[in-house]
């Protein structure tokens, strides 16, 4: 179920507040205050505008939008692109935000952690699928062998 923004604040503030919103039909309760207390962690590292939905506040740079309308034309599906991105960015969460949130003292601090683990993921990162190489040296040799 999506909830509004307006909505997921709300719930943030009566939670902060020590109260609890009632719970949608259909929804168990014991899960739907999980997910207002994720919404609280969302909201105090990156303030009310983290907990808006990604369209809404996505703005793409045109060279991203060049992108991924290329790899679009080259043959994938725009499905196989959004499953590349929410993959990176779930494993991005996964290796640098989950456990470390009360590192980010502010936005600009985790901003440049987000920055350095960019550079990371695409030029240090190594894997059994890259045959132990970091992705840009792999991308060259498989370039250079054709």
């Amino acid at each position: 179920m999506r909830y509004t923004t307006e909505f997921k604040l709300m719930c943030v503030e009566l939670y902060r507040q020590g109260k609890w919103v009632k719970t949608p039909k259909g929804i168990k309760t014991a899960n739907f205050r999980n997910k207002i207390r994720t919404w609280n962690r969302i909201e105090q590292a990156g303030g009310p505008g983290a907990l808006c939905h990604k369209a809404h506040y996505k703005a793409w740079s045109p060279e991203e939008k060049l992108e991924l309308v290329s790899q679009v034309n080259a043959g994938q599906s725009m499905m196989a692109v959004a499953c590349q991105m929410e993959t990176f960015f779930g494993r991005m969460k996964n290796e640098m935000y989950y456990g470390s949130e009360k590192e980010y003292t502010s936005f600009k601090v985790f901003a440049k952690a987000v920055k350095e683990y960019i550079h990371y993921f695409n030029k240090e990162r190594i894997q059994k699928k890259t045959k132990w190489m970091p992705p840009e040296i792999y991308r060259e040799t498989s370039t250079n062998a054709i």
